[in-house]
């Protein structure tokens, strides 16, 4: 169960660098923010965020009641 555990949160971690990087990498191009898709990617991009910031929440809470 801790393997599972542990499995999952890593899995979270990755999910979460890896929607931080692309967040990096839009906001770091120049004239970005006048791009008309501009604020529909960063949208994404927080949903996707909150989506596996939620997630690790439930897992570390999970992990709590385990133990």
């Amino acid at each position: 169960m801790e393997k599972e555990l542990a499995d999952s949160m890593m899995s979270c971690l990755d999910e979460l660098s890896k929607v931080l990087s692309r967040r990096r990498e839009l906001l770091s191009k120049k004239g970005a923010c006048e791009d008309y898709y501009f604020y529909y990617d960063l949208a994404a991009i927080d949903e996707e965020e909150t989506k596996a910031l939620n997630k690790l929440n439930e897992l570390g809470q999970t992990g709590n009641t385990a133990e």
